[in-house]
């Protein structure tokens, strides 16, 4: 590699700290073999260290906020289809002038609307001060943040329609004007404010801003200043750590949609899960959540990456079909737990701190569920005690890594990580500083479509609430302690466990989608074949994100082996 390829190098790596979203263009240049290899990256060991230490100054609460987390948000530098795809059309659009330069004529079919018109006064009326704030902010120039207001969709209209309101780059078109269908629902709003500790002028406030109604109303309502409840306001954000009242109504959609299956069951939010940690005799820890019915079959639960060990309504709704019990222990380097190894050095260790676990539960024996990139945890689990566990179910899987053409078929936010794990780990612990920051400022979109953007299935699955909030809550576990997790979870699918399939004397079952990146189906067909698995797939319109897509078939198939002896 010429010095100016690793001075092109270095500079893009230095330009992940003022911008982590350009990760995703360095990893399309580390994807040139002349690049990526032992002798080329080894030298770049420090630079990689240094901007990683760097993300870490800059934003040094890397891993404690993820409330702006969006799979589908592209970030700041949107471009070509992905900035057409970033976001649903906008319902209306306003030139600097304040005139019409687009509107929606199937939500707004008014004669007094048309473009090159200004927005009637009957529209506006409903939220007189978010208009008048929203005219203040397009006077002073580009509007600096999201604004919420509420319009009339027809001159009688009395509840009206809430809108998000954000500067658009098109020369033609200042602000767009995109609609936020939410009501508060009482059921689930009692839910958000016991969850979140709120009281009760903070709930009301909350309620307020989900229906959209102003803070000048808020303080109407309850007789006191402007003033006063614009503190309220700036409080509950604080608590909430968010920035915005758009924020705080997104956080409340979330949380809504992700409540709405275990609310409709008559269950406590408490019913979804329970965190617990095993204090082990060596002084070290195992933390693990419990899920679904205490009094149904034990199944232990191996996570993915991003899902952790929690599980969504929809799954919780699944296991609790199947009358299962699951036992989800957080993966090494997770939740505070550590081991005294990396990769698959750490396999066996972690596998006896499980069974101490189960010892624990007073579970015998049980059959076992991996998703994504544990799979080696549950192959080697049966491998060595068949006595103990009764069967191994994959819900995508990731295939052992026997050289460098392994990787070829993976998509690039798994593939250059994958192949850089041994030569340069520093690199890897740069690539989740980077992901971390990415998330964490609403920018994640160009990174979950590095991961995911060949599967449609995928992508729809990231845009549901239930899987946003999810994902938001288990990447606050994941990156609290820094990078090792993640960097343990690369190092691992980047090694060659096949020695762990041979010899097991339990059933396996391997779900395969067609669209997984991650573990192909004629890869896992193979996998099958050679080592005597059964390979349930390839299913269509399933990717790598099974877990999410088929949790029912995923429960029903393990449940056969699930015994409550």
């Amino acid at each position: 590699m010429s010095d100016e390829t690793t001075d092109e190098l270095i500079r893009a790596a230095y330009g992940v700290v003022s911008k982590p979203q350009r990760l995703i263009d360095l990893l399309q240049t580390l994807q040139d073999d002349r690049v990526a290899n032992d002798a080329n990256i080894e030298p770049l060991a420090q630079h990689f260290d240094r901007v990683t230490e760097l993300i870490d100054e800059i934003d040094p609460n890397i891993g404690d906020n993820f409330a702006d987390f969006d799979p589908t948000a592209m970030g700041e530098e949107p471009s070509g289809e992905d900035s057409e795809e970033a976001l649903a059309p906008a319902q209306l659009c306003l030139s600097s002038d304040g005139r019409i330069s687009h509107f929606d004529d199937q939500l707004f079919s008014s004669a007094d609307i048309a473009v090159g018109r200004y927005l009637p006064e009957w529209m506006t009326d409903i939220d007189d001060a978010g208009f008048r704030d929203l005219s203040a902010a397009m006077r002073a120039g580009p509007i600096p943040e999201a604004m919420l207001i509420r319009l009339r969709l027809y001159e009688d209209d009395e509840a009206g329609q809430l809108f998000g309101i954000a500067s658009t780059s098109d020369a033609a078109e200042d602000i767009s004007l995109r609609a936020i269908r939410l009501r508060w629902q009482e059921q689930s709003g009692a839910l958000f404010a016991k969850v979140l500790r709120l009281t009760d002028t903070e709930k009301q406030l909350a309620r307020y801003i989900v229906d959209g109604l102003s803070i000048r109303q808020f303080a109407e309502a309850r007789q006191r200043s402007i003033g006063t409840a614009r503190n309220q306001l700036k409080g509950l954000l604080r608590k909430l750590s968010l920035s915005s009242q758009i924020e705080l109504v997104t956080l409340y959609a979330g949380f809504h949609a992700s409540m709405a299956a275990i609310v409709k069951e008559g269950q406590s939010v408490a019913g979804g899960g329970e965190g617990c940690v095993l204090d082990l005799p060596d002084g070290n820890i195992l933390p693990y959540e419990l899920h679904g019915d205490p009094n149904g079959c034990p199944v232990l639960y191996f996570h993915a990456t991003a899902d952790g060990a929690y599980l969504t309504p929809s799954q919780l709704a699944a296991a609790k079909d199947s009358n299962l019990r699951i036992i989800a222990p957080w993966l090494p380097y997770y939740a505070g737990s550590r081991v005294s190894g990396y990769g698959l050095t750490a396999i066996d260790e972690y596998l006896d701190r499980v069974e101490t676990l189960l010892d624990d539960l007073g579970v015998e024996k049980c059959p076992i569920i991996t998703v994504r990139v544990a799979a080696p945890y549950g192959f080697r689990a049966v491998q060595r005690n068949p006595d103990r566990f009764a069967a191994l179910v994959t819900a995508g899987a990731v295939v052992p890594a026997r050289d460098q053409s392994d990787f070829s078929h993976l998509a690039i936010g798994y593939r250059a990580p994958m192949r850089l794990a041994r030569a340069a780990p520093a690199f890897v612990k740069l690539y989740f500083a980077a992901t971390a920051a990415m998330v964490r400022k609403g920018q994640g979109g160009k990174f979950f479509r590095s991961l995911y953007g060949g599967s449609p299935s995928d992508l729809a699955t990231l845009d549901e609430p239930e899987v946003v909030e999810n994902l938001k809550r288990s990447l606050q576990r994941t990156f609290e302690d820094g990078y090792e997790s993640t960097f343990q979870q690369t190092l691992l699918s980047a090694s060659d466990w096949s020695h762990f399939c041979k010899g097991i004397g339990v059933p396996v079952r391997m779900i395969s989608g067609q669209e997984d990146g991650l573990g192909p189906p004629e890869k896992v067909q193979s996998l099958c074949e050679q080592f005597g698995f059964e390979m349930i797939g390839p299913l269509e319109n399933v990717g790598s994100l099974a877990m999410h897509q088929v949790p029912e078939l995923v429960f029903d198939t393990v449940s056969r082996w699930a015994t409550k002896g």
